[in-house]
């Protein structure tokens, strides 16, 4: 279990991305650009998609319709052509690799040496550094209920990682305590007809430390409920990191949200005298969320089950 403190991010905090982007059905809820081989030559051509996230070098070549998703890294002069495709955490290298056809190398393989991959070939694991590799077998479509499954799998392993309570200190500048936070977080998948639609019980806890003793600030419960089907692929990125008054160092995970989806939210408080209050801000915009951790390898590893949850959330409603 790793702990955490989340902020969602309103519209007065709009997650900006590109004027220019372009998207790929190849790669699924990704921004990205339309990849130019050759640019400093006299002879540039047009090539294939490139995820924003994804690391190149400007001497590889790219096929037209071929794509390079993820946080997959393409350099040193490798070549992707037909309509294959780079994705995940893989890793291409080197300038006697091809990789052709309708070929996959995505999760955590790496390709490099004089490693030829074509046809219908799909790797997510390995290390390919030589000879040629091929399967003229295509894989069927999954199914429906395939595709659901994986989604159940995806979004359950990523509740069980980032559930969980989060408490820490902020100081004033003369090194007396100021505040005291402790966050909550409790992520339920909230349909049986759709594991990616999510409810999120975020419950804060304060105390303000003034004058030698406590003041309660109210206790606040926030109820949202959104899908994940809605958010981008391609954001879940850690931020850099800050200090807060006491010299923690923190971290920052920043998942953005497709543009003008309003989420269902709920605000209670109960003051310390027995009066509550309630309010609806449904009708708010909110372009993401921003998980903050003291460790930045936990938040390493929530950005890959947060973005392999949302691609599965993806699949899964595209079919």
């Amino acid at each position: 279990m790793i702990t955490y403190l989340l902020t969602f991010v309103t519209s007065f905090f709009i997650f900006m991305s590109s004027a220019w982007a372009v998207t790929s059905s190849q790669c699924p809820g990704e921004e990205g650009y339309t990849y130019t081989n050759s640019r400093n030559s006299n002879s540039p051509s047009t090539g294939g998609f490139i995820s924003y996230d994804a690391d190149i070098t400007d001497d590889i070549w790219l096929g037209r319709n071929a794509a390079i998703c993820g946080f997959s890294s393409v350099t040193d002069g490798a070549r992707v052509t037909g309509r294959a495709v780079i994705c995940g955490d893989a890793l291409v290298h080197g300038n006697k690799v091809r990789i052709t056809g309708h070929s996959r190398v995505c999760g955590n393989a790496e390709v490099t040496g004089t490693a030829v991959l074509s046809g219908y070939i799909s790797i997510t694991s390995g290390f390919y550094s030589a000879g040629k590799h091929s399967n003229t077998y295509k894989e069927p479509q999954k199914t429906k209920g395939q595709l659901r499954s994986e989604a159940q799998a995806a979004v359950g392993h990523m509740i069980n990682m980032i559930n969980g309570d989060f408490s820490y200190y902020t100081f004033t500048t003369s090194g007396e305590k100021r505040m005291y936070f402790n966050k909550g977080l409790d992520f339920q998948q909230d349909s049986l007809s759709d594991p990616c639609r999510i409810k999120l019980k975020e419950v804060t806890t304060k105390e303000s430390y003034m004058d030698m003793t406590y003041a309660r600030i109210p206790y606040q419960r926030h109820i949202m409920r959104f899908n994940l089907k809605d958010f981008h692929t391609h954001t879940p990125k850690l931020h850099r990191s800050y200090k807060t008054f006491s010299g923690e160092q923190m971290s920052k995970l920043f998942i953005g949200r497709n543009k003008g989806i309003k989420t269902e939210s709920l605000i209670k408080k109960r003051y310390h005298n027995g009066t509550k209050t309630s309010t609806d801000y449904s009708n708010t915009v909110r372009y993401g969320f921003t998980l903050i951790s003291r460790e930045n390898s936990s938040l390493e590893a929530s950005r890959r089950v947060i973005s392999e949850s949302i691609k599965a959330c993806v699949a899964y409603h595209r079919y």
